[in-house]
């Protein structure tokens, strides 16, 4: 086992065996992803006038009352509104061992209904981290933008990975790494050759807006997303399918789009990458909500795979902005796992094997 990295789903276990991780209620086998854990709404929640953070020594539960939140119970579901902040315990809770730290991010799904959702730790003055040896509750900020959506108890918005030491993979060795294995491939399912990859901090992901492809930009709707159950959703009511005529598209201030990489990603499972939301470097945009790629996507079973492409979640800020095809879209920062995870990636997944502009499993078509 190395002495740095991501903890994978048997080292996941042995801290929930070990009352590291706990519950208020049963921790199910099917929350343990091969390098993370799912995290679950409680049945209570908070509404406020606007977002915070906690300072040194402030407890969430006490700032609710302080910020004036109104409170409520989620087992009968509730509508949370679109532009409004929501605040609700988690069910899961922490006791962190020395030398462990944690990070949370928006699963995927979350991420591409435009629902921004942020880890809140008692104390702690940064969103979706949590410090060495903390020990508490954990609280998920919820602020649905594009649409209102429909909550209960149990469900999962976002996902929690604990890690030791400095996992990150620097260029000189992510460099190595790509000689020997085939890291990207194009949409032709060709590797791609080193002179084809932006190495820069990381691998920098571009658009693919291929005359005739397919992008998706968000309607303005008052109907609700109902996100208690898969494929409980019209793609109509919530999206404009879009095709691509002259290999460009404008984006919009203030629109929400989904958006493929040109590059299809081929992680093996020692490896797992995490997108930079924001890059001023590249344009006005947020790239990406969901932040992380598990390890071994794209790899297939016995590491035959092709690779698989990104969606990315794009909002745009500013004036209009002209993107063309494979221009600059994110940057991805890759990480090692402590060890090969016992659960390879796509167990369960809705994305293990998509291609192509996926919206999500919340959609029925």
């Amino acid at each position: 086992m190395d002495t740095r990295g991501v903890l994978v789903s048997q080292n996941i276990r042995t801290l929930i065996e070990r009352g590291n991780i706990s519950s208020v209620v049963r921790i199910e086998d099917t929350q343990i992803q091969n390098s993370s854990l799912d995290m679950t709404l409680s049945d209570q929640y908070f509404e406020l006038d606007a977002a915070f953070l906690p300072r040194p020594g402030e407890k969430v539960r006490d700032l609710m009352r302080e910020l004036g939140a109104k409170s409520g119970n989620l087992s009968s579901g509730v509508i949370f509104e679109r532009r409004k902040v929501y605040v609700v315990p988690l069910n899961e809770r922490l006791s962190l061992p020395p030398g462990l730290l944690a990070e949370a991010n928006p699963k995927s799904s979350t991420g591409r209904t435009d629902t921004f959702v942020r880890l809140l730790a008692n104390g702690h003055q940064n969103f979706d981290k949590v410090p060495r040896l903390y020990e508490g509750e954990l609280y998920a900020m919820i602020v649905p933008h594009s649409f209102n959506i429909r909550v209960s108890p149990g469900i999962s918005l976002n996902q929690l990975k604990i890690i030791k030491g400095s996992p990150k993979i620097i260029d000189r060795d992510l460099s190595n790494i790509m000689y020997r294995n085939h890291l990207l491939y194009g949409p032709n399912n060709i590797p791609l050759s080193y002179d084809d990859i932006i190495l820069n901090n990381g691998i920098v992901m571009r658009v693919l807006l291929e005359e005739g492809g397919v992008y998706y930009k968000a309607k303005e709707t008052n109907k609700v997303l109902d996100m208690t159950r898969n494929g409980a959703n019209r793609m109509a009511d919530f999206w404009d399918k879009r095709i691509i005529v002259d290999g460009s598209i404008v984006l919009e201030p203030d629109e929400f789009y989904l958006l493929g990489t040109y590059e299809r990603l081929k992680l093996s499972p020692d490896l797992v990458a995490k997108v930079e939301a924001i890059d001023v470097d590249i344009g006005e945009f947020r790239g990406h909500y969901a932040g992380w790629v598990d390890a071994g996507r794209g790899y297939g079973e016995q590491g035959d795979g092709k690779g698989l492409d990104l969606t990315m979640e794009v909002r745009h800020f500013g004036t209009p902005f002209v993107m063309r095809n494979k221009q600059l879209l994110s940057r991805l920062v890759f990480e090692m796992v402590l060890q090969t995870p016992d659960r390879l990636y796509g167990v369960g997944s809705h994305y293990a094997t998509s291609n192509g502009v996926t919206p999500g499993k919340y959609f029925s078509d």
